[in-house]
C-alpha cells in the first residue's frame, strides 16, 4: 500500500520549493510599508497633526498634514533616498533622471484624463472651471504610497471659497510602472 505514496524526498523538495516561491513573493512584493504618527498639542484644542512615512526599496516619502482651525488639512511632502551612508532629499526629477519627460508627460496626461471624468458630474461642473488646467512641472507633483498596488502622485488643483472640498490633480502608476521609469535602483 505505501508503493503508491510519493516518496517522503520528493515531498521534501515540493515543500521546499513552495516555502523559497512564498519567499520570494514576500521579498518582491510590490507596496510601501507605511506608518502614520498623530500628534497632538497638549496646549490647543485642533486635530492632531499627522505624518506619514513611507519606504519603498531605497525611497522613503514624508507626508506631513497640518490641519486649520476648521480641521481641513494641508499637506507638505519630502521626498528622501538612501544610500548606503546616508540619506539625501530629492526631487522626483532626480528620481526619474532622463525619463523626467516621459513621466512628467504621462502625469500630466492623466490629470487632464481625471478632469474630463469630473466634468461629467453636473455638481462640480462650477467648481472645476475655476482650476486653471496648464501642464505641470514634474516636480510640482507630491509622490504619495497609498496602501494598495499603485502609486499616487497628486497636483494641487484646489479651489476656494465654496468650492474649496473639490480638488484635482490625481494620477497614478503601478509599481512596475514606477520601477521601469525611475532613474535610481531600489536595490
Amino acid at each position: 500500500p505505501f508503493d503508491d505514496l510519493i516518496p517522503l524526498k520528493i515531498m521534501r523538495a515540493i515543500f521546499a520549493i513552495l516555502v523559497l516561491l512564498h519567499i520570494h513573493q514576500l521579498l518582491h512584493a510590490q507596496h510601501a510599508d507605511c506608518k502614520s504618527v498623530e500628534h497632538h498639542d497638549k496646549n490647543q484644542e485642533m486635530d492632531p497633526i499627522i505624518k506619514k512615512t513611507c519606504r519603498y526599496g531605497n525611497i522613503k516619502t514624508i507626508s506631513t498634514g497640518t490641519p486649520d482651525e476648521m480641521g481641513r488639512y494641508s499637506w507638505s511632502y519630502k521626498i528622501f533616498l538612501k544610500t548606503k551612508t546616508k540619506e539625501n532629499q530629492v526631487t522626483l526629477s532626480d528620481l526619474f533622471g532622463n525619463n523626467a519627460d516621459e513621466v512628467q508627460a504621462y502625469l500630466n496626461k492623466e490629470v487632464m484624463k481625471e478632469y474630463k471624468h469630473e466634468m461629467q458630474y453636473p455638481e462640480l461642473v462650477e467648481c472645476l472651471k475655476t482650476i486653471k488646467l496648464r501642464t505641470y512641472q514634474l516636480d510640482e507633483f507630491r509622490l504619495s504610497f497609498p496602501e494598495n498596488d499603485l502609486i499616487h502622485f497628486w497636483i494641487e488643483g484646489r479651489t476656494s471659497g465654496a468650492c474649496r472640498n473639490v480638488s484635482l490633480g490625481l494620477a497614478t502608476m503601478t509599481y512596475q510602472q514606477f520601477d521601469s521609469l525611475k532613474r535610481i535602483n531600489s536595490k
